[in-house]
């Protein structure tokens, strides 16, 4: 014991095995990543906006072709939402360039691959996500409602 440091014993110093368990050392962002607002690049929207067209046509197709679901309208909406929910997703991350998978995973694909983020990052981007998913939501259950509506009115008339 030394009278310098008041008795106590230093402890060690460990040394940190990698730059990941440095706080503050994540990676740089990628060029066109904005955290909580951008995280895909062109090709990711294109992919997505696909989905979205793909998905528009099974909607008009499953309000066409299934009529027998509308004996039971309950399994009518809840498939119709789905359906709408997953294509109003697509149509929302495509046009605001933002991967809702990816915010959750907390990483960032641009330039063909997959990159971390900060977590201060990954905070802002799970807001954003979860955001775009309620609201992805309520927009396809609002369509269903509106569909479901419009085919029973057509039914009984």
């Amino acid at each position: 014991m030394s009278s310098e440091d008041g008795g106590r014993d230093k402890e060690p110093v460990q040394e940190r095995k990698s730059l990941e368990d440095l706080p503050g050392q994540e990676e740089v962002a990628p060029r066109g990543y904005v955290p909580g607002v951008c995280n895909i690049d062109a090709k990711g929207r294109f992919i997505r906006g696909i989905g979205a067209l793909i998905g528009f046509v099974a909607v008009i197709l499953y309000n066409e072709k299934w009529r027998i679901l509308l004996v039971h309208p309950f399994l009518y909406f809840i498939g119709m939402t789905l359906l709408a929910f997953l294509t109003a997703l697509s149509f929302i991350q495509s046009f605001l360039s933002f991967c809702v998978v990816d915010a959750f995973l907390g990483r960032v694909m641009t330039s063909g691959h997959f990159r971390k983020v900060s977590p201060a990052d990954h905070e802002k981007d799970r807001r954003r996500a979860l955001l775009v998913v309620v609201g992805a939501f309520l927009l396809g259950a609002f369509f269903s409602a509106l569909l479901l509506v419009e085919e029973l009115d057509r039914s009984v008339r």
